[in-house]
């Protein structure tokens, strides 16, 4: 390692440690001693970074830089979490070669090293990573395969892949947690919205046709008839917001909406906070829209989210579109449950 990259090396180091302190992300080690560097020379262009691109049998993603931060250009510029795109550069300059494994073309299919759109190998199962700068030049290119987790090591590094460089036959094993994502969710904050159950007061259903209805928090009634309730139905229900998370997203205008009245979920919390989920359905998937009002002290917290979220559509797990579509009768003690009482 010259001067130089120690020195450059030693800056990334000291950034990254402050940055993984913040965000729990893997810590940056320096290139190991004894190997070749999996991408010689990246180290000197980190700051003339400006695009990655992952292509896979899943499709392709581009991570620009977009002014401080970076967005996923495949889902209409939505951000990127910047922690995410901070490990895989550090994996990548922190990445070397421990030994050279088969050079024959036909044996790659074996570690998962057929580039996705390989004319020579259809449905190859590689992850091709290509990192730019703003020209469009290559700065650092490879095919990424099977994922190894017993390497060892002194410094508990164990993780390593089987990599290949573009236009060459020759597979090597390197040393690294380099393994970005294929699908946009491992890229972004999974976050949409978190609001502790014990805040919320009272969770409202308005759906597309029929009448609303209203679940209250404890000691309140959960229905306002004080019909008998499943407790544990009812506790689904208050923790709708206690951690909402994304499967994919997109910009508002770029899925055709369908119900001229869809279903809205409206949470409101004991002070005074209402989030608003808006229910879409789209391809055999359930999308929503976020909204957020709040007066006085929570003005600023309703503000947060709504600049977060205003203008996107998410698409959520099934386990939180089944709790959206609750039915007053999914509430209900069944009778069984009463004879047992």
């Amino acid at each position: 390692m010259t001067p130089k990259t120690f020195i450059v090396v030693g800056a990334i180091t000291m950034a990254s440690l402050v940055a993984a302190a913040g965000a729990g992300r893997p810590v940056f080690h320096p290139t190991e001693e004894g190997g070749a560097a999996v991408f010689p020379g990246l180290v000197d262009t980190i700051d003339s970074i400006a695009r990655l691109t992952i292509r896979s049998p899943e499709g392709s993603l581009t991570i620009e830089r977009s002014g401080s931060g970076w967005s996923l250009k495949e889902r209409d510029g939505y951000p990127v979490d910047g922690a995410i795109v901070r490990t895989v550069i550090v994996e990548m300059v922190r990445a070397v070669l421990l030994e050279p494994k088969t050079a024959k073309p036909e044996r790659h299919a074996l570690l998962d090293l057929v580039a996705p759109d390989d004319p020579a190998v259809p449905k190859g199962r590689g992850r091709e990573l290509t990192v730019q700068d703003t020209s469009g030049t290559t700065l650092a290119a490879l095919v990424i395969g099977k994922h190894r987790s017993d390497l060892g090591g002194t410094g508990g590094e164990e993780e390593g892949i089987y990599v290949r460089r573009p236009g060459e036959n020759q597979t090597w094993l390197a040393r690294t947690g380099l393994f970005p994502a294929t699908k946009p969710g491992g890229w972004v904050n999974p976050s949409v919205v978190a609001i502790d159950s014990a805040r919320v007061a009272r969770v409202t259903f308005r759906p597309s046709d029929g009448p609303s209805f209203t679940v209250n928090q404890p000691p309140a009634p959960a229905l306002s008839d004080n019909a008998p309730v499943d407790e544990g139905a009812v506790r689904r229900v208050l923790a709708l917001l206690s951690g909402v998370t994304l499967d994919d997203v997109r910009k508002g205008n770029a899925i055709p909406l369908g119900a001229a009245k869809p279903p809205r979920v409206e949470v409101s919390t004991r002070d005074g906070l209402v989030v608003t989920l808006t229910v879409h359905e789209h391809d055999k998937a359930t999308w929503i829209a976020v909204s957020a009002q709040g007066t006085g002290g929570l003005k600023a917290e309703a503000d947060t989210i709504n600049d977060r979220t205003g203008g996107w559509l998410y698409r959520i797990p099934a386990h939180t579109a089944a709790t959206l579509r609750t039915r007053r009768e999914d509430l209900l003690r069944k009778e069984a449950d009463e004879d047992a009482s």
